[in-house]
């Protein structure tokens, strides 16, 4: 998918603007952005994160959402979205032990990290 064509690219996202009017955002493309919150996200449907960076460690950004629970209210929903080279700045994300577990085997350094590394 990272030849998708970007609805974002090089731009500051403030997560706030997309979401005036509905907490849903859906099917669109993010490339070398500053996305900001402050934000929960809920990543749904067919989407990824693909060498993003985030301003803080995997158990201050994770929320978790216990099984069986149907929906959540407050976050932001981005349903087939993909996020190639983006840094997240106040967002945190919500999902099932699953998505915690795959995420944080997958998240890239920070910024940070790498500068103690």
């Amino acid at each position: 998918m990272s030849n998708d064509k970007a609805d974002f690219q090089g731009s500051v996202v403030r997560v706030a603007d997309l979401t005036v009017t509905s907490s849903s955002i859906s099917g669109k493309v993010f490339r070398d952005c500053l996305i900001l919150g402050p934000a929960v996200a809920v990543l749904s449907g067919k989407g990824a994160l693909d060498g993003c960076t985030f301003d803080a460690p995997p158990e201050a950004l994770l929320w978790p959402i216990t099984d069986g629970r149907k929906f959540v209210v407050g976050a932001v929903e981005f349903k087939d979205c993909f996020f190639y080279q983006c840094r997240f700045q106040n967002v945190g994300l919500a999902g099932d032990k699953q998505f915690a577990k795959n995420f944080t085997e997958n998240l890239a350094p920070s910024s940070e990290e790498e500068a103690t590394a």
